[in-house]
């Protein structure tokens, strides 16, 4: 198992706080970082028990739906529906994603 997959779990638990303010003004925004957030520890998990293509593709998606929690923070602040994140919170899915573009060998 990869070592970010631990901090996946840690962003899951942001996701879900923020969520909760988030479903305030926008159920379906809550409802995509809700999707997004479990996706990238689920995704971490399965390619990790995964071989060849099916690893990367899993670890693909994990990065991703890393990118997406990071977009509905983006949209959630510039709306207005939270206040900015704790620098510890935004950072989470940048280094999942950095992470696993690393691990895919995916920098040039």
């Amino acid at each position: 198992m990869l070592r970010i997959y631990f901090v996946a779990l840690e962003m899951c638990r942001d996701v879900a706080r923020v969520a909760k303010e988030i479903e305030r003004h926008d159920k379906n925004l809550a409802d995509q970082i809700r999707r997004a957030g479990p996706s990238v520890a689920l995704n971490i998990a399965e390619g990790s028990g995964s071989y060849g293509g099916n690893r990367k593709q899993r670890y693909h998606t994990a990065m991703g739906s890393a990118g997406e929690v990071s977009a509905c923070y983006d949209c959630a602040e510039y709306m207005g529906y939270i206040a900015p994140l704790e620098k510890v919170i935004r950072e989470r899915p940048m280094f999942i994603r950095n992470t696993l573009v690393n691990v895919l060998h995916l920098r040039r």
